[in-house]
């Protein structure tokens, strides 16, 4: 045989015992672990977003917003965000929502009226009704102690002249009443919007106020304005609570039931006789 036939045997027995010893160990050979990827850490900011459903015309308050963490790549430049020296109690509090927020959506600037700018009081107001703005003073106006927010009763005073005939005065021989007075309620459970023009009811001092802003319907205006000319205005009060069961609301009240002297006055006297003059500790009926 000649070497090269030889040398040809032999590599292709050298490299069938490569091939059957080696082969397979390469294959079974688990592969070697992927690297894990470095986690990515995605930075957030607090944005102030809105605790509740927030309808259009809401005046908000404190807990009407909340901060909430927002992945950085979606906050957007008119996001409010604490990291930005953002202070809900100045920024946001007070303010009136002009188009409705969903719970948890973040608080723009531009879905908000401050108070004093244009269409505020507007915003304000529920779909449908008016606001009217009334006189009041440190007694009508509950001594300072109503703020926006408060519901309340609107009264009215009013002073009458009495007129008698000449067959009526003549028959007086003592003091006859010249004119009457009457409280009457003529609004209830109504929404205060303004006290001197301030809608803010957050942390203000009670204040003696002259004018007062409230929330009514087109007929209650009508009343309101009338109102104004007849006599003067006073303010009561209503409690946030509801009263189980219902309490009376009230009605027409003359100074006869007020007066038990001027009620007196008006039947008479007790006996009939007159009306009763008190001079001192002392008490004399006249005839009328």
């Amino acid at each position: 045989m000649r070497p090269i036939s030889i040398m040809i045997v032999v590599f292709a027995l050298a490299f069938s015992v490569v091939v059957f010893f080696v082969a397979p160990r390469l294959m079974n050979r688990a592969p070697a672990a992927a690297p894990a990827p470095a986690a990515i850490r995605i930075a957030a900011g607090d944005v102030l977003v809105a605790a509740r459903n927030l309808p259009a015309g809401t005046i908000l308050k404190s807990d009407d917003v909340r901060w909430q963490r927002w992945p950085e790549e979606g906050l957007d430049p008119n996001f409010l965000l604490r990291d930005k020296g953002v202070e809900p109690q100045k920024d946001a509090v007070g303010r009136v929502v002009i188009r409705g927020l969903q719970a948890g959506e973040p608080i723009t600037l531009q879905r908000l009226l401050k108070p004093g700018e244009a269409g505020f009081l507007a915003a304000a107001l529920t779909p449908g009704l008016r606001a009217v703005s009334v006189r009041v003073d440190a007694v009508s106006g509950d001594g300072g102690f109503i703020v926006p927010g408060d519901r309340v009763d609107v009264l009215l005073d009013e002073k009458f002249p009495i007129m008698y005939s000449g067959d009526e005065q003549a028959s007086f021989s003592g003091l006859r009443a010249v004119q009457k007075q009457v409280n009457s309620v003529i609004l209830r459970d109504v929404r205060v919007l303004a006290i001197d023009q301030e809608m803010q009811d957050i942390d203000k001092k009670p204040k003696v106020a002259s004018t007062a802003t409230i929330e009514v319907d087109v007929a209650q205006a009508q009343k309101l304005s009338l109102a104004t000319q007849m006599g003067t205005l006073s303010l009561a009060l209503r409690s946030l609570v509801k009263a189980e069961p219902p309490l009376p609301e009230g009605g027409i009240i003359q100074d006869t039931d007020v007066s038990p002297f001027m009620s007196e006055f008006a039947h008479g006297g007790k006996k009939g006789s007159g009306i009763r003059i008190y001079r001192g500790t002392t008490a004399a009926n006249v005839g009328m």
